[in-house]
């Protein structure tokens, strides 16, 4: 445990270097709640929750997921998979929880919000909001269809591209894309650059 905090640790030092991950991180704090799946806590809230972790925690937290529902899908070797099945045969256990129907969280208001990133020349930006659609919404597929026109991720097929990037050369790459939206819940879109 001693060994693998230790190389969090290290990781999350080296996060505060890298303006992407720092500007993705203040987008998603505005965007979601502390208890929404989408939030990103601060370097500083992770470190501090790292440190509480103990041996005791982890077997609670394992003892909360060996006590959950599993999905247990087996293939191979037909003796292999009678050990496997005899081992994990009490992981059916559990009571499974209903699903909640998807209440739309308002829309996070405008604000914008720069942090400086001491011997970086390059800045990051995210811009973009919460999405009011999951994808049970019929409009959802236009919705991703458009914003995949305006900002193809991954190659230079995307409107933004061709112009902000190949015309007026200001950037070296710019997408844009639905991230954390679920049939159950919302996420957001964002352009970035």
């Amino acid at each position: 445990i001693e060994k693998l905090k230790k190389e969090y640790l290290q990781s999350l030092h080296e996060e505060k270097d890298n303006s992407r991950a720092l500007s993705y991180g203040i987008f998603a704090r505005h965007l979601y709640s502390e208890i929404e799946e989408g939030y990103v806590p601060t370097l500083e809230a992770r470190s501090a929750e790292l440190k509480k972790i103990t041996s005791a925690s982890l077997q609670k937290l394992h003892a909360q997921l060996f006590s959950s529902p599993w999905i247990l899908s087996v293939a191979g070797d037909a003796g292999a998979m009678d050990m496997v099945i005899k081992n994990f045969s009490s992981l059916h256990t559990g009571k499974i929880q209903e699903l909640k129907r998807f209440t739309m969280p308002a829309l996070a208001p405008a604000r914008k919000e720069l942090l400086a990133v001491p011997e970086k020349q390059n800045i990051e930006f995210y811009f973009g909001n919460r999405l009011p659609l999951t994808l049970q919404d019929e409009e959802y597929l236009a919705f991703s269809f458009g914003l995949d026109v305006l900002g193809k991720r991954g190659g230079f097929s995307g409107r933004l591209m061709n112009t902000v990037r190949e015309k007026e050369g200001l950037t070296y790459a710019i997408y844009a894309w639905i991230a954390g939206a679920t049939t159950t819940a919302s996420g957001h879109w964002h352009i970035m650059t």
